[in-house]
Parts: structure tokens; C-alpha cells; sequence
């Protein structure tokens, strides 16, 4: 892993977080599946160590911005924001929804504060056997 301005560079391609104006653009690593996010110990759920390697994965990529706050503080307004979702993935075995929820969940305190902001989502899921990833584009609508 080399780090290069605000991107981290892998072996299999460039992940990022950027910021232009109100307009956010991210390229992340494939997620988990939603299956794979607990597991059980000593009786007990927990979040399985894939799950917490690939959220580490994902707030390990510098940004230098801040996440879109909650609510304005003088207007106290709650800031809408709309996603587009481009997923890549290595065949079609995986269900949108389930792979949405977990990148949604890792991108919490990077983009966005809280998923709850999110107002408006549109997914689409490609297959790119040889380049897995997810392309986000995320910007705020009042």
C-alpha cells in the first residue's frame, strides 16, 4: 500500500474519497456480503473480523474534508443528500441491497455523519471480473 495525496494505492487499483464544491466522489475496495457482517462468539454477536477489516479499510482512506454535519446549527435543518451507487463486482451472485448497507454503514463520519441524511438512492451493479470496486457519487440536496 502507497499513499499518494488523498488516495490510497492497492495492487488492484486507486481508492478514494474527494470532495469538489457539494459534490463528493468515492472509489472503494468491493464490500462484504451482508451475511458476512456478524458473527457469533461465546453466545454472543459480534461484528466478524472481515466486516470490521473492510470498515478499517474504508476510514483509513484520507479525506480532507468534513463529513456533511447532521443539521444546520443556525437554520437546524437536516441536510439531504442523494447517492448514486455503481457497483462492480466479480459476478451477479450478490444481492444489491444487502452489498448497499454495508458500504452506506462504512461511509458514516467519512462523507456523511449519519446514513439517516440520505434521502435519495440510486444502485446499479455491473460485472468487472478483473476490477472490483465501488464508484459512489453522493451530493447535498436542501
Amino acid at each position: 500500500m502507497f499513499r499518494h495525496r488523498h488516495s490510497i494505492l492497492y495492487n488492484t487499483g486507486v481508492f478514494f474519497i474527494e470532495k469538489a464544491h457539494s459534490h463528493f466522489h468515492a472509489i472503494l475496495p468491493t464490500a462484504i456480503p451482508i451475511n458476512q457482517k456478524y458473527c457469533i462468539s461465546r453466545g454472543k454477536n459480534i461484528l466478524s473480523k472481515k466486516y470490521r477489516a473492510y470498515k478499517k479499510t474504508v476510514q483509513s482512506i484520507p479525506t480532507n474534508f468534513e463529513p456533511i454535519p447532521k443539521k444546520y446549527r443556525r437554520k437546524k435543518l437536516i441536510k439531504n443528500i442523494s447517492v448514486n451507487i455503481t457497483l462492480y463486482e466479480k459476478d451477479n451472485r450478490r444481492d444489491v441491497d444487502a452489498t448497499i448497507k454495508i458500504i452506506l454503514d462504512c461511509l458514516n463520519g467519512k462523507i456523511w455523519e449519519d446514513d439517516s441524511q440520505i434521502w435519495e438512492i440510486y444502485v446499479r451493479q455491473l460485472i468487472d471480473r478483473e476490477d472490483p470496486k465501488v464508484i459512489i457519487f453522493a451530493y447535498e440536496t436542501i
